[in-house]
């Protein structure tokens, strides 16, 4: 895991702070073990509310503000961006992470809350089955579903509880202005991004193996579809890297080591 040297992360490590610590430290062993086994309860983390608007905030009765770092004891509930080209293996990166913080985020992916309701929405438009590329998915689809993803993670985090939201967000990630307007939707930082870092062998073997109907456009037009992902190319906004490459330190290792790095449950 490395955290992206040209970009530095606000209020986390400096690049030379590798994810294991400081040099010589074992990450902490309640991080590892929660990383192979899951937390052993609920969390006991209490969080002060994070309203997402002025509106939300009146409402609230003027409690509360997004900020500081929201682990225990926090100002604000995080909100964990798990990012990455389809099939680069945001959820098995999102499964070791979610096993790793405490209190346990609520878990927002974008395939499990919309792709059936995406398929009856291509069905009754005539669409090709599959297609999750182009300008028409772009502007009837997709845009809706990320809308609703921030939305629920607005007001998730609103409750005090961190959220973590699993999707490419290919247009959010890629431009730091789109990012900026994206983290103010969301109610501002803390917003963290992962960002899982593949390459077109790896890509195109993964896509092939899982047999989903979802990746026959991205396979058909492969060489298109890396040159929007761009799976090898750092995003040039604040965030982390987890390398999922053939040949990359194993997975686990690596969550651990950014989980070592913010501190559980941060």
């Amino acid at each position: 895991m490395t955290t992206s040297a040209s970009v530095p992360f606000p209020d986390g490590p400096t690049p030379a702070a590798e994810a294991t610590g400081p040099v010589g430290q074992e990450p902490d062993a309640s991080i590892t073990e929660r990383a192979r086994n899951g937390p052993k309860g609920p969390g006991t983390g209490r969080f002060r509310e994070a309203p997402c608007s002025d509106e939300d905030r009146e409402r609230r009765g003027g409690r509360g503000a997004v900020g500081g770092t929201g682990a225990v004891g926090g100002a604000g509930a995080v909100v964990w961006v798990v990012a990455g080209a389809p099939g680069s293996g945001k959820t098995t990166v999102t499964d070791l992470l979610l096993r790793c913080l405490d209190p346990v985020p609520a878990l927002l992916d974008k395939d499990v809350l919309f792709a059936g309701f995406v398929g009856e929405v291509q069905r009754a438009a005539g669409r090709p089955e599959g297609e999750r590329e182009g300008d028409w998915y772009d502007r009837h689809v997709k845009v809706h579903e990320y809308a609703g993803m921030t939305g629920a993670a607005c007001r998730i985090r609103g409750a005090g509880c961190p959220v973590v939201l699993v999707a490419p967000f290919t247009g959010q990630i890629r431009d730091p202005g789109a990012w900026a307007r994206w983290v103010a939707e969301l109610g501002g930082d803390p917003v963290r991004l992962v960002w899982v870092r593949s390459d077109a062998e790896t890509l195109r073997a993964r896509l092939v193996a899982r047999g989903s109907g979802r990746d026959t456009g991205k396979l058909r037009r492969f060489d298109g579809f890396l040159a929007r992902m761009l799976p090898d190319v750092p995003p040039p906004v604040p965030h982390h890297e987890i390398d999922n490459r053939v040949g990359a330190p194993a997975l686990c290792e690596q969550v651990v080591g950014l989980c070592a790095t913010v501190g559980p449950g941060r």
